[in-house]
């Protein structure tokens, strides 16, 4: 319905999962994953990105390192009667446990350290090409850049950050 009324007619919208996309290989130029790979089977759904991306295809992605759970846990923002994010940061440790143990699928969220991520991106063929803190990698000149959403550290540690890979082009 937004893209209807912002009149744009090119872009189709589709639910699905990150684990099994409805596409053809090599069908995007881009991906885009903000705030989504942390909720996924995230090495299965990397495959099925590089899958669907062209050679030469770019993927953004973001991710949440400890310190951004330590915020959680120590600042508690957002909180109520109904959402304690203690309660996430803990179901979000036995996620990642239960994950790298036998890489049963999250209930809550996993915590991707960069580190993890790029390794994972540079096994299935992804050069990484930027990464920093959330909203800080600006490669449009012409553009004004962002402002980031969220700290790149908390309480000394890496909080959120962003990635921009590419995959590599065939050889001729």
């Amino acid at each position: 319905e937004l893209l209807r009324r912002a009149g744009i007619h090119n872009v189709e919208a589709r639910a699905g999962r990150l684990e099994q996309l409805p596409y053809r290989g090599a069908s995007f130029d881009a991906v885009f994953c903000y705030i989504s790979l942390f909720y996924t089977d995230w090495l299965r759904a990397l495959d099925e990105i590089v899958r669907v991306l062209t050679p030469g295809g770019r993927l953004y992605v973001t991710g949440n390192g400890i310190g951004w759970y330590l915020h959680l846990w120590f600042n508690r923002p957002h909180a109520t009667t109904d959402y304690e994010p203690r309660e996430l940061v803990a179901r979000t440790f036995a996620d990642t446990v239960k994950y790298e143990r036998s890489r049963r699928p999250p209930t809550s969220q996993l915590l991707i350290e960069p580190e993890t991520m790029t390794e994972a991106l540079q096994a299935r063929g992804l050069a990484v090409v930027a990464h920093g803190d959330e909203g800080t990698i600006h490669i449009d000149r012409d553009v004004d850049p962002s402002r980031p959403f969220f700290s790149g550290s908390y309480f000394g540690q890496i909080g959120c950050y962003e990635i921009l890979a590419q995959k590599e082009k065939r050889r001729r």
